[in-house]
């Protein structure tokens, strides 16, 4: 499972490509080839020639930059949901299981000073769900003290 970092760092990689090939596309317009049969060109002055040719550049980079927009839009959504997604997978890891009303009322009336008491004997006696418990109930009430305990602890 890639980590939150490792997802973004993959989109944003991703958008940057687009970012790049949207800086490219002033010399792709300047490459472009005037689209028209061979009997209208011959009809028009070279400045005439210029004109369409600019124009029809200007509509192709527009079309193309609308294109990179769009998908850069697509990446960015893309990415949020990925986001959600690991969170939610995250949490279904480090919700305690057969847990009961009672064992979630008393892990959420203790203080910051029990729940750190609580989570360090859970852990000492390999009780992994009561210190999944005292960590939800930390995590839920902004404990942060509880929290970085855990996460060093685990």
């Amino acid at each position: 499972m890639a980590t939150v970092n490792e997802i973004k760092v993959h989109y944003g990689n991703l958008q940057a490509e687009i970012l790049t090939e949207s800086f490219d596309l002033g010399a792709v317009a300047q490459q472009h080839e005037l689209a028209m049969p061979d009997e209208v060109t011959a009809q028009l002055s070279p400045r005439e020639a210029d004109g369409v040719r600019a124009a029809q550049a200007y509509n192709a980079t527009v079309e193309e930059r609308e294109r990179l927009k769009a998908r850069y839009l697509e990446l960015d959504a893309e990415l949020r949901a990925a986001v959600e997604a690991r969170a939610a997978q995250v949490e279904d890891i480090l919700a305690p299981e057969n847990i009961s009303f009672t064992d979630l009322s008393t892990a959420a009336s203790m203080t910051e000073e029990q729940l750190l008491a609580t989570l360090e004997m859970a852990l000492r006696v390999g009780d992994e769900n009561a210190a999944l418990l005292a960590f939800q109930a930390a995590r839920e009430r902004d404990l942060d003290t509880v929290i970085a305990r855990a996460v060093t602890l685990k």
